[in-house]
C-alpha cells in the first residue's frame, strides 16, 4: 500500500453541463416539490410514490384511468387515515408530472429519483459540512482522479456528497429498474457481435459507470487516503427479493432500495426532517 495521501486533495469541479437537465429542474421545480412534499408526509406515502414510479416507466396511459385504477386499488389496501390521505395527496401531485411528453415524463422519473437520493445520503452519512454536486467531475489535486486513458475516466456520478471536514465522500448512481440495467449490461457482455458493445452507448456508458463506482473504492483504498469513502447505486426496486439479477453481487457497491431508504428517512415512523 502507498503512503497516505491527503483527503483534502480531492476536488469536485462543476456539475451537469445537460441543459435540457438543468431546464426541466427549474420548470418542473414547484410541481417536483410538491410531489417530493407528499411523498415524505409518511413512510407508506414514500414507497406507494417509489412503486408508482417503478411501474409506470413511461406515460402511454391517460392519467385519468391511472388515477381511476389508484384510488379503486387503495379502497382495498385498509390504510390508516393518515397514510390514505398522504397516498392520495401523491396521486394528484403526480398527474401535471405524468401528462407531459412521454421523453419529458421518463426524465422527470429520474430526476425524482436523483432528488430522493441526494435526501438518503444527506441522513444516512454523518455528515458535518455537506457539499452536494450533481455529475461533477473529481479530481486529485490538479489532475483526474484517474488516468486519462482510462475507458471511464468521464464516467459522472448522479449524486455526490462531499465533506471535507469529516473527509467522507459518497458517490450515488441511480438507476430506476437495477434489473433492467444489468440485463442490458450482461446481454452485451454476453454478445458474441463485437458492434454490439462498441457502437451501443448504453451498454458502454454502463459499464463505464459500473467500473467508476468499483475502482474509485479501489483506488481510494490503495492511495491509503485519510478519510472514508462510499459507492452506492440506488433504484425504484422495493427491495433486495426484487433484485432478479443475482449474478450482481458486490463488497463495494451497495446497491439501496426503496424499503431501504425509507429505514433511513422514516426511522421512526414520522415526518421527514428538512
Amino acid at each position: 500500500m502507498s503512503s497516505k495521501h491527503s483527503f483534502v486533495n480531492i476536488r469536485l469541479h462543476g456539475g451537469t453541463d445537460n441543459r435540457s437537465d438543468q431546464l426541466l429542474r427549474i420548470l418542473f421545480f414547484g410541481s417536483l416539490k410538491k410531489l417530493q412534499d407528499n411523498a415524505l408526509k409518511s413512510r407508506a406515502a414514500f414507497l406507494y410514490t417509489m412503486h408508482f414510479f417503478l411501474v409506470h416507466h413511461t406515460n402511454c396511459e391517460e392519467y385519468d384511468e391511472v388515477k381511476d385504477e389508484l384510488y379503486e386499488e387503495l379502497e382495498t389496501e385498509g390504510l390508516y387515515e393518515k397514510d390514505e390521505n398522504s397516498i392520495k395527496a401523491v396521486i394528484e401531485s403526480i398527474q401535471i408530472l405524468y401528462r407531459q411528453r412521454k421523453i419529458v415524463y421518463e426524465k422527470i422519473r429520474s430526476t425524482f429519483l436523483e432528488q430522493i437520493t441526494e435526501k438518503f445520503v444527506l441522513k444516512n452519512w454523518d455528515f458535518n459540512s455537506p457539499e452536494l454536486y450533481h455529475e461533477p467531475s473529481i479530481r486529485f489535486g490538479k489532475k483526474p482522479f484517474f488516468n486519462k486513458h482510462c475507458q471511464y475516466v468521464d464516467s459522472k456520478m448522479d449524486v455526490v456528497v462531499i465533506d471535507k471536514k469529516k473527509k467522507i465522500i459518497v458517490l450515488a448512481e441511480c438507476k430506476s429498474d437495477l434489473n433492467g440495467f444489468f440485463g442490458k449490461l450482461e446481454r452485451g457482455f454476453a454478445s458474441k457481435q463485437p458492434s454490439y458493445t462498441s457502437k451501443n452507448d448504453d451498454f458502454r456508458r454502463g459499464k463505464n459507470k459500473v467500473k467508476y463506482l468499483r475502482e474509485f473504492n479501489n483506488k481510494f483504498f490503495l492511495m491509503n487516503m485519510d478519510g472514508s469513502t462510499s459507492s452506492i447505486m440506488t433504484t425504484y426496486l422495493n427491495s433486495r427479493k426484487d433484485f432478479f439479477r443475482s449474478k450482481q453481487k458486490s463488497k463495494i457497491i451497495k446497491f439501496v432500495f426503496a424499503e431501504n431508504m425509507a429505514n433511513t428517512l422514516f426511522p421512526q415512523g414520522d415526518l421527514v426532517s428538512n
